[in-house]
């Protein structure tokens, strides 16, 4: 009677180091389940494992892990299990199927027990994934943006300055007489569309280019603060 009670009694932490565990299992903020190493069957499985995936715990224990992998990533799968099989200890990213095919992005970390049971730890990162996501988008965006931006200044230029060359040209053509002559009044129209079109064409020259854009902003500062004083 007395051994009976003494084996009892040490058996007692035992059995609370177990209930603990379970408890804390239970209320990790990550997803647990230990699988059966050789077939991947679904051995036990937390309460954030099931809301992740939307399955009860008891849908999930019918299950083997390979039921939770996208079709076309199942030989990784059977390779973890091979690996995990010989002892290794895993960490990985992958595309987990919930029961109604939802898809999320986890990562997780996965080792051997030593007695034929596998754990594997499941970290939701969907939402890290969806910023990734929206970051490569607006680098690509930037990028288009930058492309255009480069492009239009070519394009501005050639619209404008083409027909002002022509219009130079000409002005010179005039004032140089070579075509005939010119009485004083036409030669000063000559000259002041000379003037204005050589003025209207380092304008434009400075405004599409914008180092030189940025030279004459350097130099017109200070020129202003003179004035201030």
């Amino acid at each position: 009677m007395s051994s009976r009670v003494a084996q009892g009694n040490g058996n007692a932490p035992a059995a609370r180091d177990d209930e603990l565990l379970g408890a804390l299992m239970q209320r990790a903020p990550d997803g647990i389940m230990v699988v059966e190493g050789r077939t991947g069957r679904v051995l036990a499985a937390n309460a954030r494992l099931c809301e992740m995936l939307g399955y009860t715990r008891d849908e999930l224990l019918e299950l083997r892990v390979a039921d939770t992998y996208l079709a076309e990533e199942l030989h990784d799968c059977e390779a973890r299990l091979r690996q995990l099989e010989a002892g290794q200890t895993l960490r990985f990213e992958r595309r987990m199927r919930g029961k109604d095919g939802t898809v999320v992005a986890v990562e997780t970390s996965a080792t051997a027990l030593g007695d034929g049971r596998c754990l594997a730890i499941v970290r939701d990162v969907s939402e890290r994934k969806r910023m990734e996501d929206q970051r490569r988008e607006a680098k690509a965006a930037a990028g288009l943006d930058a492309q255009a931006g480069s492009a239009l200044p070519a394009s501005m230029r050639h619209e404008l300055c083409t027909p002002l060359n022509a219009i130079i040209g000409f002005s010179t053509l005039l004032e140089s007489q070579k075509a005939g002559p010119l009485t004083d009044r036409q030669l000063r129209y000559a000259q002041n569309i000379l003037s204005g079109g050589r003025r209207l064409l380092e304008l434009i020259e400075t405004i599409l280019d914008p180092s030189r854009a940025a030279a004459t902003a350097t130099a017109v500062r200070p020129a202003a603060a003179e004035g201030e004083q």
